[in-house]
């Protein structure tokens, strides 16, 4: 047993020193909170913005951003208008990508994508 548990333990650290892809952080912005009207002022009031900036301040340089938007004219422009504002906050617009299909029609997520560490 204990060959079988040393040897798991290395396939673990082998994959890990490997590059695996770091787990996505995700955050949620409500279409009801989105829809008031919005000031950078205003934007600072969402705790998920806040708890968003507070982790992309900590990650790699060469990480993304991706916003998660339902489909449809209106989800297209509520992200166009989300990453102008993220943009506006210093967050450089190569590191923003706009992915359409967000299962839910009344949120849109960001979710922090890291870039694979190499051994």
């Amino acid at each position: 047993m204990k060959i079988l548990s040393t040897g798991l333990l290395t396939a673990l650290l082998l994959s890990l020193s490997a590059g695996v892809l770091a787990a996505p952080r995700s955050f949620s912005i409500s279409a009801d909170d989105w829809a008031r009207p919005r000031s950078g002022e205003g934007l600072v009031s969402f705790q998920s913005l806040r708890d968003f900036a507070a982790v992309w301040s900590t990650v790699p340089p060469d990480s993304v951003v991706e916003l998660r938007y339902p489909g449809g004219d209106e989800g297209s422009l509520w992200a166009s208008e989300l990453r102008d504002w993220l943009v506006s906050l210093g967050i450089g617009s190569e590191h923003i990508r706009l992915t359409p299909g967000q299962a839910r029609a009344d949120r849109i997520r960001l979710v922090i994508i890291e870039p694979r560490k190499q051994p």
